[in-house]
């Protein structure tokens, strides 16, 4: 994960933090990553692993396997890269993988608002 700060000067280059390392695959399950899903907390600068990133169809129905990683438990994660993350207005949580390329609605989360401090 990495934070750019966007607001320099034009015509500089940008300035780039690296909030934390990924998640490596050692699970011997594909060949791909092993997505987490992860909360970044910059009053503390630290992030909190909320678990693997699962994929699953609202109503129930099979989802294709193809592009994902089948965990043991049936879980189906996704195998290749995951392109983006939103938080909408609304506080969606949203994001995207380019095989299968689809569109992934994150229910179990929802972005918290910080109050900003006085």
């Amino acid at each position: 994960m990495f934070r750019v700060d966007l607001t320099g000067a034009t015509g500089q280059a940008v300035v780039a933090m690296n909030l934390g390392t990924g998640f490596d695959n050692k699970t011997d399950f594909g060949k791909g990553y092993l997505h987490h899903l992860v909360h970044y907390d910059p009053e503390i600068g630290a992030m909190d692993d909320l678990g693997v990133f699962a994929v699953k169809n609202p109503d129930g129905t099979a989802r294709p396997s193809q592009g994902n990683h089948t965990l043991p438990d049936g879980t189906l994660t996704p195998l290749h890269v995951i392109l983006a993350l939103i938080v909408t207005r609304d506080e969606t949580t949203c994001s995207s993988t380019i095989y299968p390329f689809t569109l992934l609605k994150i229910e179990a989360v929802q972005a918290s608002r910080r109050t900003p401090a006085p």
